[in-house]
């Protein structure tokens, strides 16, 4: 007997040993790939960022400022489990610490469930078989792979606290499930759900509940006190608008009802099905089996069938898994000890029965679904070698030549190392904006990225990295226009702003500094090759490509005599000749553009861009030749209305200019002490695609071409409109391509609709007033009388050569001889 015993404690303790070294091998293995995601840049502000902020500031005692990505977590209750890591972060303040965290949770999440499984079932090796399907099961996979989320600390408060419930333990039990309240919105109404699932599981076990009823109803008393009180705190503290917030921004509760009524009988349900799905399909379905345990998952379940629509859930659900996995894993481990107890009382079957049910089929009967977990893992987890659905290339234009997703290489680049590297340029206590993807800077009091920033407020550093998915895309969470600006564009105005100089440059990559300016004091030339392809019998073009801004040698080689011209956009470049070419240009901001090549014959040829001076900011003093005739006048709406009834063009073709000479305003006060609007909106029978420009009461000059149903959104912001010196402003729009030219400057240049595409239904061109430009179709008056040496220009069926944008003069020079001239005052005052 002591031998038999001594044999089952030497099992257990082997059995142990193992899950431990699970848990070691799962938060290493996971660890190094999260690392490697922040290293690469591949890891976003949203989630991430946030996350760490919050904990960050209550480490360090840090007050909030007035924007979401630093908040107080007297806003946040959901999250007050944050203050119990506040330890952790004084002994690893680094960025990188959470993710970490997270991993270790995780996996020790599964040895505790071990604990519970080997408590119950009283077999070692079935409860291993537990822990590894739980490391696999890839939904805890995608609330790895998508850091850092609180809630993620659930299954470890919620299992531990069953585990100490079975022990006996009721007090810790307690303590532990009240943790888990803290971790999440839906974590109260999951413990409350939760409790009769608990009396019901150990009466299911010890045939009777063993603790004395005084003890069941105090415990009980905590978790309801407790559960009630945190759903109460935020109510009071964030409203009805915390609970109906996913679903629908009301405060009704008949309407919010409704809604609900309305998503679970829409077709998008279906989705939330697959959802719960995929939840329940790798435990073989045992939450159904153990069906009470469907109630505590009742709120995670309801959260996606209402909540979410999306196919991506099913398969990659993010965190919110987190909410359901203990639960489902919990009804597996009953299922299991429902099965052994059945084997147990299976000896009166007949023999053929009673080979499906020996201990071999038990331990096969777990394989299974070990197996399903691990092929699952292969298909959908984020680190698996065979998931393709997650493997998609962002951004596939230079300079990041080729674009890197979540999943394409675990190796850090040269460019990451630079980023890296211009990341410690930026002082700990300076404010910086940042791209969405650089949690990095979270560890600082003001750190913000494009969605929140507001570019009338000057931040100290701003870095971009324009290899990122989210450098042309904007990430819209304010509900105001005004902040929400890509990472593009607050780049470019950051290069058109005077006040702000390069700091370091690398590989396309730009760190500014405010009131900077020297040269950068860190820079890395870009150098791509281009891809070029054959179009038709004579004609090459490269995909339209995000430029970074720079001086570039562009060298290309033929392996045949070349006889034609080179083209960046439609502005001509070279003619070419021979067997090679150099030609030198500027890129002044961050554009999208192509080159093309016209030749006499067909040659197979190559393209490298080779960046041989950073980027400059050109502020408002770029040198050109301002025009030397010039008249003064009074602008008001009567002005620009004369163009309304003059100008008639192809939908799909048409020049402009405009030049601007401020000298007084109203009164005689100099400007910019205070400047009206002066904007102008040409939009084809009232549709898009208009160009526009406005004199801000700011002083600033902005200036963007907008589309819809197309390609590009740009807006071009801080301009400093210099008093007594022109402002020249030249758009073409020829065929679907767009360019804009500012004091001499292109500044936009891209393939806006496809050519041949006819914008509108009309031919008149509309000239209006004031910011919103068209409203109802109408257009509105100037708010003030502007004094300003001024002259509007558009022409059609014609030309503008790449000289007249180039100087102001020779642009009046050509649109006086041009019989296709439209205009509003000429500048000699003869006003036609």
């Amino acid at each position: 007997m002591s031998r038999i015993t001594d044999c089952t404690s030497h099992r257990g303790l082997s059995s142990t040993l193992i899950s431990l070294l699970v848990v070691a091998i799962y938060t290493a293995v996971w660890s190094y790939f999260l690392i490697i995601q922040m290293e690469t840049f591949n890891v976003g502000i949203f989630d991430y960022g946030v996350s760490y902020n919050l904990v960050w500031r209550e480490a360090y005692m840090v007050s909030s400022y007035p924007s979401s990505v630093g908040y107080l977590p007297l806003y946040y209750t959901t999250k007050l489990i944050s203050f119990l890591l506040v330890p952790y972060i004084w002994a690893f303040p680094s960025t990188y610490s959470l993710l970490i965290l997270q991993s270790f949770i995780i996996a020790f999440s599964g040895f505790l469930l071990y604990l519970l499984a080997n408590k119950l079932l009283k077999k070692p090796y079935m409860a291993l078989l537990v822990q590894v399907a739980w490391v696999l099961y890839y939904p805890n996979s995608a609330a790895n792979g998508y850091p850092f989320h609180y809630m993620t600390l659930f299954p470890l408060f919620y299992i531990l606290g069953f585990y100490l419930f079975f022990k006996g333990k009721l007090g810790w039990a307690a303590l532990s499930f009240s943790l888990s309240v803290m971790t999440d919105l839906l974590s109260p109404v999951i413990i409350l759900l939760s409790i009769p699932v608990l009396l019901y599981s150990v009466k299911s076990f010890f045939g009777k509940i063993s603790y004395k009823r005084r003890t069941i109803l105090l415990f009980m008393g905590v978790l309801i006190t407790f559960s009630v009180a945190i759903l109460l705190v935020n109510y009071i503290v964030s409203g009805p608008a915390i609970y109906t917030g996913n679903v629908v921004s009301t405060t009704s509760e008949g309407t919010f009802l409704n809604v609900i009524l309305t998503r679970l009988t829409a077709t998008r349900v279906v989705n939330g099905l697959l959802y719960i799905f995929f939840l329940t399909f790798p435990l073989l379905f045992s939450v159904f089996i153990e069906y009470r345990f469907i109630l505590p998952a009742i709120p995670s379940f309801l959260y996606y069938l209402v909540g979410y629509s999306g196919l991506v859930r099913f398969y990659y659900p993010m965190q919110y898994s987190s909410l359901a996995s203990p639960i489902l894993f919990i009804a597996l481990i009953f299922v299991i000890l429902r099965l052994i107890r059945f084997q147990r009382k299976a000896t009166g079957l007949k023999e053929k029965w009673r080979g499906l049910i020996k201990s071999k089929r038990l331990v096969a009967f777990a394989l299974v679904f070990v197996v399903l977990n691990a092929s699952l893992f292969f298909i959908y987890s984020p680190i698996s070698p065979g998931n393709q659905l997650m493997k998609t290339d962002f951004n596939n234009n230079p300079p990041a030549n080729g674009g890197y997703g979540w999943y394409g290489s675990l190796s850090v680049s040269s460019y990451d190392q630079n980023l890296g590297h211009m990341i410690s340029l930026v002082p700990n206590k300076a404010s910086v904006l940042s791209g969405f993807n650089m949690p990095q800077f979270a560890n600082r009091y003001y750190f913000t990225y494009p969605g929140q920033y507001n570019p009338a407020n000057p931040i100290d550093y701003a870095l971009n990295d324009p290899m990122s998915p989210w450098f042309t895309v904007s990430v819209r969470d304010t509900g105001s226009d005004f902040y929400n600006y890509n990472m593009m564009q607050l780049s470019n105005m950051f290069l058109q702003n005077s006040s702000y100089g390069v700091y370091a440059e690398a590989g396309g990559a730009i760190l500014f500094k405010h009131d900077y300016t020297g040269n950068p004091v860190y820079y890395v030339p870009l150098n791509i090759g281009i891809p070029v392809r054959h179009t038709t019998a004579n004609s090459y073009s490269t995909p339209n490509s995000l430029i970074s801004p720079g001086i570039y040698n562009l060298n290309i080689t033929s392996k045949g005599s070349m006889n034609g011209t080179l083209h960046f956009g439609n502005i001509l470049i070279s003619d070419l000749t021979g067997n090679s070419e150099n030609v030198q240009f500027k890129v002044p901001l961050y554009v999208f553009s192509s080159f093309s090549l016209t030749l006499d014959s067909g040659n197979v040829m190559t393209i490298d861009l080779n960046e041989s001076s950073p980027a400059v900011t050109i502020g408002s003093g770029y040198s050109y030749s301002a025009p030397t005739n010039v008249h003064t006048f009074q602008s008001n709406y009567t002005h620009f209305s004369n163009l309304i009834s003059r100008i008639s063009v192809k939908p799909d073709s048409f020049y402009y200019a405009y030049l601007i000479n401020l000298t007084s305003y109203e009164d005689g006060y100099r400007v910019p002490v205070k400047l009206g609007n002066d904007s102008q909106v040409f939009s084809i029978d009232g549709k898009y695609p208009y160009v526009w420009n406005q004199v801000e009461n700011t002083g600033k000059f902005e200036f963007g071409f907008r589309t819809e149903n197309a390609s590009f959104n740009i807006y071009l912001e801080d301009f400093n409109i210099v008093p007594e010196k022109w402002t020249y402003v030249v758009v073409t729009f020829n065929s679907g391509y767009a360019q804009i030219f500012v004091n001499s400057v292109i500044v936009f240049s891209g393939q806006i609709f496809p050519k041949g595409v006819q914008v509108g239904s009309g031919n008149i061109l509309m000239i209006g007033g004031m910011h919103p430009f068209l409203h109802y179709n109408k257009t509105y008056p100037n708010s003030n009388p502007l004094n300003a040496s001024i002259a509007d220009f558009v022409i059609s069926n014609a030309t503008i050569s790449y000289q007249a944008t180039q100087s102001p003069q020779a642009l009046l020079d050509q649109l006086g001889s041009n019989s296709g001239t439209a205009f509003a005052d000429w500048v000699n005052g003869s006003g036609k």
